[in-house]
């Protein structure tokens, strides 16, 4: 409902709301869309007078009940961004074991509860949400992976601080393995290990604001909620669920033991344990309580390992590359180098790549041109939008504007206005990219990542083919000059043309 517009008095607005079946809450949002000034006042919520006094259930029935129903709607509403994907899967399959142990007739079998793990972590192609009869519906085709061949999470690129999902990938292994009647469960515990490790390759050693050494992860190529410099983080970070020792704790993995001994003598613990000591939210402090009840003292009780965090400056150069996000981390000598090709591309491929250059002296990020081929003719012109450059894919955000509220003041506009850009093929097993979400600008799946870039910043360039089934031949680069192969060693001369395969990547350093 909406009151008048312009100046004027107040104004009485009521609205009579049927209540859905099933309702169990309700939600009001009192906004005011774009400059002025708005007063409210006397807001009340009137439930109409009750008829019928219910009959409360058996508790076991009602139990029974709530898990079944929690199951079966997040069967039929399993979502596509790998950490929400990670944390209804768990759900999914806490309510089903609970289920087994009251009404064993209405539980899944146990391959099939795992599978939505299995499917949340990239272990097996994401399906998506399920029909009423339980088929799965493959909004985004038959081998769609939630993590990446390189062990990163999926949106629509890399992302720092929403990629690390350790404390969700900790508590999906315990929803199998701990409590009565748990079970091994070492195929995830492999997996997520090679996950965390992955993530261990986006960490820049830093100081803090004492002066004192310190892990950070690597936000500034990332795509969404970013802030420089990072959190804190060496194998696991501190937040609402997550404590820094949890994954030591429980994977009990060498290296990512090393490394949270490492966090501890560069004193960097007690620092993170300022949000559970101060923050009075419970979910905080049942996550402080798992602290110290369960992690702290496991941890005390490992040996000392040898492991360090993989971008410090006295441990081996290394070349990470992800086709799938686009992204690259690389240790060369003394510098740290990572680069987003495929950077907030949301409706179309925007040739931008986002650079972030460390040595132990300075820092350099940059938002550069880069090249690409093999888009399509279709093509996505930039809005007149300040706020966002997009509209949310959420069916339910449909009471937020493409672009988001107008800011208050003066009018501003878009300088990239009537930028054209060329949307990247599908795959033709895709039905919809937008995954059935049509408002104006929405940011979309995969239209955005071309099949080809090259990226050229300082000493480096970057040649990534993301396709599946295309060898790209590298164009001449005399301007760029002879380089060295990161990856392999090798010299590559300004006038050769490497060949690259599907889903490869070549790193070259002329330094």
């Amino acid at each position: 409902m909406y009151a008048a517009k312009g100046t004027h008095d107040w104004e009485s607005v009521e609205f009579v709301l049927d209540t859905p079946a099933g309702a169990t809450q309700m939600e009001m949002h009192l906004r005011l869309s774009g400059p002025g000034t708005a007063w409210f006042d006397d807001v009340t919520l009137v439930a109409p007078a009750d008829t019928t006094t219910p009959v409360p259930p058996v508790r076991e029935d009602a139990y029974v009940d709530m898990l079944k129903s929690s199951r079966d709607y997040w069967r039929r509403h399993f979502p596509h961004y790998s950490n929400q994907a990670q944390i209804c899967a768990i759900g999914l399959y806490q309510t089903n074991r609970g289920l087994k142990l009251l009404a064993p007739d209405l539980a899944l079998p146990e391959d099939k509860a795992r599978d939505y793990l299995y499917q949340s972590i990239g272990m097996v192609p994401y399906l998506g949400p399920e029909d009423k009869d339980g088929k799965p519906t493959k909004p985004l085709g038959d081998s769609y992976y939630q993590v990446t061949k390189a062990g990163l999470t999926r949106e629509l690129g890399y992302v720092g601080g929403y990629g690390e999902v350790i404390d969700w990938l900790v508590m999906m292994y315990e929803s199998v393995t701990r409590g009565y009647q748990g079970q091994e469960a070492p195929e995830l515990r492999t997996h997520m290990v090679e996950m965390t490790k992955a993530r261990g390759k986006f960490r820049v050693i830093d100081v803090d604001k004492d002066h004192c050494r310190i892990s950070r992860i690597e936000t500034v190529i990332g795509w969404r909620n970013e802030h420089y410099p990072g959190e804190t983080a060496y194998a696991s970070r501190t937040a609402w669920d997550s404590n820094p020792v949890m994954s030591a704790a429980v994977f009990k993995d060498p290296d990512l033991v090393g490394w949270t001994q490492e966090m501890v003598a560069d004193g960097q613990l007690y620092p993170q344990l300022h949000l559970q000591a101060n923050h009075t939210w419970t979910r905080v402090g049942l996550n402080a309580l798992r602290f110290l009840s369960h992690d702290w003292p496991e941890f005390q009780s490992l040996a000392a390992r040898p492991g360090r965090i993989p971008t410090a400056w006295d441990q081996p150069d290394f070349v990470l590359t992800d086709e799938e996000n686009g992204c690259v981390a690389v240790k060369n000598g003394k510098e740290l180098f990572f680069a987003s090709l495929y950077f907030r591309s949301r409706q179309g491929v925007n040739n931008y790549a986002r650079i972030h250059h460390v040595t132990p002296v300075d820092q350099r990020s940059a938002t550069i041109r880069e090249r690409s081929a093999g888009t399509t003719d279709k093509t996505f012109a930039a809005r007149d939008w300040v706020l966002w450059d997009y509209a949310i894919n959420d069916p339910g955000a449909g009471h937020i504007p493409p672009g988001g509220f107008p800011p208050p003041g003066y009018t501003l506009h878009q300088a990239l206005e009537g930028d054209v850009y060329h949307l990247a093929p599908v795959p033709d097993d895709i039905p919809d990219p937008t995954l059935g979400v049509h408002f104006d600008g929405v940011e979309t799946m995969l239209v955005g990542r071309a099949p080809f870039y090259l990226c050229e910043y300082g000493d480096y360039l970057i040649a990534m083919n993301t396709s599946t089934d295309k060898t790209v031949t590298l164009p001449a680069r005399q301007k760029f000059g002879p380089a060295r192969d990161l990856t392999t060693g090798k010299a590559v001369g300004a006038g050769q043309r490497p060949k690259l395969g599907p889903r490869s990547t070549l790193v070259l350093y002329r330094g």
